[in-house]
């Protein structure tokens, strides 16, 4: 029995976990396009080859260059397709590797142009000017961190913002630390008008009639001001008369 112990310990240890997804980033594809995606994780996807989607209108390629023998890969780049008429919402992908299937992804799939947060818009000087409707794509990825956007609004509109953050990490394998996300808007003059830290379960959504026309500003904070690079989120905005 002890040398059975021994064999089975061997052979535990020798065996390669399969690749886990944290994340996707952008995290949303607009219909009707092709967007590059960077898939991050755990463990190894070296060779990488195949990109498995659920549902249909979704199709992707895997465009990582083959990776150096030996090295262990954290990341992987493929190409996604969504058709015009594909189903909205979030769809589970998995990444095919030469060392197994990966733990589930998830990308949400969006009917407005999705627009990436720039590098520097911490503050409200440097807020990223967006036109709406759009889709905003970025990260809460270090502790203290804020985003900052602005949007011109006419007097009487209503704008609404639903943020996906939290709902894209329920089924991330082995993901320690969830975000707590919130949403702030402000008008010009920097005052307070309305905030939600959770409608969906963690995550915020926001509608407000504009009182007059001119700037707004909608700030994006862990609600704990916590971070981390794995925390992505796509934010989903709406104005109508």
């Amino acid at each position: 029995s002890a040398l059975m112990f021994f064999l089975t310990a061997g052979i535990a240890s020798a065996q390669t976990s399969f690749p886990m997804i944290t994340h996707a980033y952008p995290v949303a594809v607009q219909r009707g396009t092709t967007t590059e995606i960077s898939v991050d994780g755990q463990m190894n996807f070296a060779g990488a080859y195949k990109a498995l989607f659920g549902g249909v209108g979704v199709t992707a390629e895997v465009t990582s260059a083959p990776p150096v023998p030996g090295t262990i890969v954290k990341s992987v780049k493929m190409k996604v397709t969504v058709a015009k008429d594909a189903p909205l919402g979030v769809r589970e992908f998995r990444i095919a590797t030469t060392l197994g299937i990966s733990t589930v992804g998830q990308l949400l799939i969006v009917d407005d142009p999705v627009i990436m947060e720039s590098a520097a818009n911490n503050t409200a000087a440097q807020a990223q000017a967006v036109k709406l409707p759009c889709v905003l794509a970025g990260k809460l990825e270090v502790v203290e961190d804020l985003d900052y956007f602005k949007f011109e609004a006419k007097e009487g509109e209503i704008v609404t913002f639903e943020m996906f953050c939290a709902r894209l990490q329920d089924k991330i394998h082995d993901l320690q630390k969830h975000a707590k996300p919130m949403l702030t808007l402000f008008d010009g003059e920097g005052r307070e008008l309305a905030a939600n830290d959770h409608f969906f379960f963690a995550d915020p959504m926001l509608s407000y009639k504009i009182p007059k026309a001119g700037t707004y500003f909608l700030q994006v904070r862990e609600s704990t001001y916590d971070g981390d690079p794995r925390w992505v989120y796509a934010i989903l905005e709406e104005i109508r008369p």
